[in-house]
């Protein structure tokens, strides 16, 4: 560390300023610490960026708004020594500090560049980063540039093809598509299932004067299938006349393995079906309590990094863990060493799992340090670390085969169990129930005293959950650990997918996108070959496969599909309109629905030819009657925003302003707020008594409601760089300011 008489000669480059304080504190006073507010360059937003031609070297800009922080480093690495970049310990954080150090690069500069890893935001756990510093790892840098291009290459050519065959604004991701034609698959799986008929039985016996349930296993030795109420009745018919004896009596132990602790898919998964937290936000918090969370006046990091899908932890943490067990639930649980969990196929061993930094730190320690959405994250991640490392929990299970004594034809079976050792349950709710058995031997007398018949239907696969969807990623290959978040969000703000009742339902748009897809690019979205590629991917990073001999054929197989498909593929924005059960009131042709830049609309099928247009619906449910001509008045969408105009147009040309229905807030005013649009697109609302009343709120829409009154509307007003957010609500004190960074 810095000795006392050093300088800062010393500088960290960090991702987050969240991160920046709390390592500063951490090293001394020998460094300083900045952060480069996540990536500083990256392939152009406005254009390909890639040299197809020039082994597909990537043409990198400064991303817009970077270019202080770009200045601010190199102002502030000039007159240092030594240089470390402490982005996150990914491919993508290497690409990061690849970036910043190439802008460092000069053959004048005197500083040395290091690279520094590490998983947890603690002391240690810096300090002994920058004690062993190590170099970027190129392969990590061409690993995820390679994705970068791949899915730029399919985002930037595939995207317009959508938008000229079928709509505007559509894309169509490398790996979203994949978890598109999941879900779609999926519901057309549920759409053709046809259910099958099936009959359990169910022998209520009694045994040492207990009344015992038995189900039908098997008949004749196979297992049951029976499939009508003809044979169920037949069987019945036969076992009320047979007589019973118990032919074997097993006992044996079960045992229930304690869970891993948690990576990535199991902490969104665990978070969805717990909590409903979306991935997005599971991982926003889980961010926060990585990068450190106010305690007794220091920011301590609560978690190891987020992103990951190694189940490994480290000795050390290993060591804490079983001391913990073993000081507040005895020896008793904890096994004889460490446990290590097998490694699943994709993941990167040099991460740990997510786990808390300290044992010290248990939930109830600091809960009141914690908000209730970052308790619950926190929460799971603990129980699951101290879990994953006790003794699993031993069920001591009973099985009674029943057979009837005459054919030994049918087989009843009677099931017992009882938890022996809790082992984690010790911690963990205990899933399975008790069911204990009486005492019971072979030579018992053996009583059917009921039999019970259930008519039964095999049932479709259930659609996706959030949970489900992404555990199928994993297990498929699909994705990584920090893109399993973005793919869902994608798929739904592009209205692929609807996600109600916690189930995901391709809408219509996403199944025409797919239907295209599987048509022209089978091999894209093709569940197989994208874990093929991510396999590719990681090749690259271990240094076994040139990036290159993954980009080249990728592309030259992508150019013919492409090719096909801008011939081939038919204009399909016909297939999205609905039709309607009404004329156009102008030519008599049909009226559709359509969806424009201003939201759906309907006009007439014989667009453009004929240009009649009305609103989709009218939000408040408002019947406004024309007071000129006594027509309806339609709600409309221009470039000036909405406007109620006559039914009647063009021989009534009678228009009203769009009325929001809030009453304006200025005391003594009777006036409604105006929707009104400006020359530059931007929503404002002024009171419809204008001029006699100024009230006016400018930028935010008026679904924006006020937190503390519940006033619909927010106004927004920026002063040097600062965003000031009020309620215009005169009772109402309401009032943020976000200060410029």
């Amino acid at each position: 560390m810095a000795k006392k008489n050093e300088s800062r000669e010393n500088l960290v480059i960090v991702e987050s300023p969240a991160k920046a304080k709390t390592i500063e504190r951490y090293l001394g006073p020998g460094f300083q610490v900045i952060a480069s507010m996540g990536h500083i360059i990256d392939l152009p937003s406005n254009d390909f960026g890639v040299n197809v031609d020039n082994n597909f070297e990537p043409n990198y800009v400064v991303i817009k708004g970077k270019e202080d922080t770009i200045k601010k480093i190199k102002e502030t690495a000039k007159e240092k020594q030594n240089i470390y970049l402490a982005a996150d310990p990914d491919r993508e954080g290497e690409m990061i500090c690849w970036h910043i150090s190439n802008i460092l690069q000069s053959k004048s500069s005197k500083y040395k560049i290091k690279r520094i890893l590490f998983n947890e935001i603690t002391k240690n756990a810096i300090q002994d980063a920058v004690n062993h510093p190590a170099e970027i790892d190129l392969k990590k840098v061409y690993s995820q540039q390679t994705r970068r291009i791949l899915d730029r290459i399919v985002g930037y050519k595939l995207s317009p093809l959508l938008w000229r065959k079928v709509k505007k604004k559509l894309s169509a991701g490398r790996v979203q598509s994949v978890a598109l034609r999941l879900i779609v698959d999926r519901e057309n799986e549920v759409n053709d299932f046809v259910p099958k008929e099936y009959w359990n039985v169910k022998g209520i016996f009694n045994i040492s004067a207990k009344d015992l349930d038995g189900k039908l296993e098997k008949i004749s030795g196979s297992k049951v299938d029976i499939k009508s109420e003809k044979e169920v009745t037949e069987i019945k018919n036969e076992l009320l006349s047979s007589e019973f004896f118990i032919s074997d009596i097993i006992n044996k132990k079960k045992t229930k393995k304690t869970p891993p602790p948690m990576i990535t898919s199991t902490l969104q998964q665990d978070a969805s079906t717990r909590f409903k937290f979306t991935p997005t936000k599971t991982m926003k918090i889980a961010q926060e309590l990585y990068e450190g969370i106010p305690i007794n006046g220091e920011s301590i990091g609560l978690i190891t990094y987020m992103r990951t899908d190694s189940t490994h932890i480290s000795s050390t943490a290993g060591d804490a863990v079983r001391k913990y067990i073993e000081d507040n639930y005895g020896k008793d649980y904890l096994p004889p060493k460490i446990k290590v969990y097998s490694a699943k196929k994709h993941s990167q061993e040099a991460h740990e799992a997510i786990r808390p930094t300290s044992m010290e730190l248990s939930p109830d320690n600091i809960k009141k340090f914690l908000n209730k959405e970052q308790l619950k994250i926190y929460s799971i991640i603990w129980e699951r670390f101290i879990i994953s490392q006790m003794k699993d929990a031993v069920f001591d299970v009973t099985e009674i085969d029943i057979l009837d004594k005459e054919k030994k034809k049918y087989l009843f079976k009677i099931e017992g169990q009882v938890l022996k050792f809790d082992g984690f349950y010790k911690v963990a709710k205990q899933e399975e129930k008790d069911k204990i058995l009486p005492d019971i031997k072979k030579t018992d007398k053996v009583d059917l005293k009921d039999l019970m018949t259930e008519q039964k239907f095999t049932e479709p696969p259930s659609r996706f959950s959030i949970a489900t969807l992404i555990k199928t990623l994993e297990k498929e290959g699909v994705g990584r650990p920090s893109t399993y978040a973005s793919i869902i969000n994608t798929i739904q703000k592009r209205s692929y997918v609807i996600y109600n009742e916690s189930k995901f339902f391709p809408t219509k748009l996403g199944n025409l996108v797919n239907s295209l897809l599987v048509e022209f690019f089978p091999e894209i979205i093709d569940v197989k070959f994208t874990s093929t590629m991510e396999e590719s991917l990681d090749l690259v990073e271990q240094g076994k496969k040139e990036w290159l001999e993954v980009i080249t054929p990728f592309y030259q197989q992508f150019l013919k599909e492409l090719g096909k498909a801008s011939r081939e593929m038919k204009y399909m924005k016909n297939q999205l309109m609905e039709k309607l059960d009404r004329n156009c009131p102008k030519c008599g042709s049909e009226l559709v629905m359509r969806e424009g830049k201003f939201g759906k609309f309907i006009s007439c099928s014989r667009y453009p030819d004929c240009k009649y247009t009305e609103s989709a619906l009218d939000e408040k449910g408002k019947t406004l009657t024309c007071d000129k001509c006594g027509g309806k008045m339609l709600l409309k969408l221009s470039k000036h925003g909405r406007f109620y105009a006559c039914s009647n147009y063009p021989e009534c040309k009678n228009i009203l302003p769009y009325s929001t229905g809030v009453k304006c807030p200025k005391e003594g005013c009777n006036g409604e707020l105006l929707e009104k649009k400006s020359q530059k697109g931007k929503y404002y609302y002024r009171c419809s008594n204008y001029p006699t009343c100024n009230f006016v709120v400018f930028n935010y829409p008026i679904e924006s409601k006020c937190p503390k009154c519940n006033f619909p509307i927010l106004t927004r007003k920026v002063f040097k760089g600062n965003v000031y957010i009020n309620c215009p609500n005169e009772n109402c004190d309401f009032k943020v300011i976000k200060k410029k960074k």
